[in-house]
């Protein structure tokens, strides 16, 4: 079977990642290490807020134009999923459910038919 077919019924039928047990998530610390940062620099659209690992993917935080948080999952250098978080900046209570929907997708199958796509965020495929 070619690499490119390979590539696309992992893309469809889920990622079949490895299960590796990782401490719960801190959202509530997480929260609040954006809040004082947000505090001594307010957010410019497109620079880094924070950063944190979460499995593979290295999770980064930023603001897009629109003045909505934006985050970014990448594998190396390649981005592999972005998330929109729809509320503006300082809205910690939609920011937070945002992260913990992120983190919830990246814990399950990472099928591109179960990217969230709600009232709170949107997420995309980048390969």
């Amino acid at each position: 079977m070619s690499a490119f077919v390979k590539k696309l019924k992992s893309i469809f039928s889920g990622n079949n990642h490895d299960k590796i047990q990782h401490p719960p998530l801190d959202i509530d610390g997480l929260i609040n290490q954006i809040k004082g940062i947000e505090v001594i620099n307010p957010p410019e659209p497109g620079r880094k807020i924070y950063s944190f690992m979460y499995y593979d993917f290295e999770l980064i935080l930023d603001v897009e134009v629109t003045g909505q948080y934006r985050l970014s999952a990448f594998s190396g250098k390649e981005k592999k999923y972005g998330f929109l978080i729809k509320c503006e900046t300082g809205n910690y209570k939609v920011l937070a459910e945002g992260i913990k929907q992120c983190i919830d997708f990246l814990d399950g199958n990472r099928k591109i038919g179960d990217l969230p796509d709600n009232e709170v965020l949107k997420g995309h495929y980048f390969g």
